[in-house]
C-alpha cells in the first residue's frame, strides 16, 4: 500500500511540476508575442505617420500658385498656357469613328509657349 501511495503522490508532484513549467512556458511565449505585437504597432504609427507627412507634401506641391512660385524660384522660365493652345481629344466611343485632324491654333508673340505649355502636346515653336 506504501508503494501505491508513494506512486500517486510523485505522480501528482510530476503533474502540478509538469502544469507549472507548462504555464511558465506559455506565459513567457505570451509576453513576447505581446512585445512584438507593440513593435510592429510602433513601425505602423511612425509608417503612417510618414505616409501622412508625404500625403500633404505631395497635396502642397500639386497646387498650381506652389508649382508657379517654385518655377519662378528656379528661373525656368516657365509660362501658363493659355486657353487657346489647349487641345482637347474627344475619346472614341464608335468603332467607325476615324481619327479628325486636329489643328493647332496660331499664336500671337503676347502668347509664346514656354516648356510649361509643351507638356500638354503642343508642338514647341521655339526649340532650345
Amino acid at each position: 500500500m506504501r508503494w501505491q501511495r508513494l506512486g500517486v503522490v510523485v505522480l501528482l508532484v510530476a503533474s502540478i511540476a509538469g502544469l507549472t513549467v507548462g504555464y511558465v512556458m506559455q506565459r513567457r511565449a505570451h509576453d513576447a508575442l505581446g512585445q512584438q505585437i507593440k513593435v510592429v504597432e510602433r513601425e505602423m504609427g511612425w509608417a503612417s505617420d510618414a505616409v501622412r507627412r508625404e500625403q500633404q507634401l505631395l497635396e502642397r506641391f500639386r497646387r498650381k500658385d506652389v508649382l508657379l512660385a517654385r518655377a519662378a524660384q528656379m528661373g525656368l522660365g516657365l509660362s501658363d498656357i493659355v486657353s487657346t493652345q489647349r487641345v482637347t481629344i474627344p475619346l472614341v466611343t464608335d468603332p467607325g469613328w476615324t481619327t479628325p485632324v486636329v489643328t493647332v491654333p496660331s499664336t500671337t508673340s503676347a502668347a509664346t509657349p514656354g516648356p510649361l505649355a509643351t507638356a500638354g502636346g503642343v508642338p514647341r515653336q521655339n526649340a532650345r
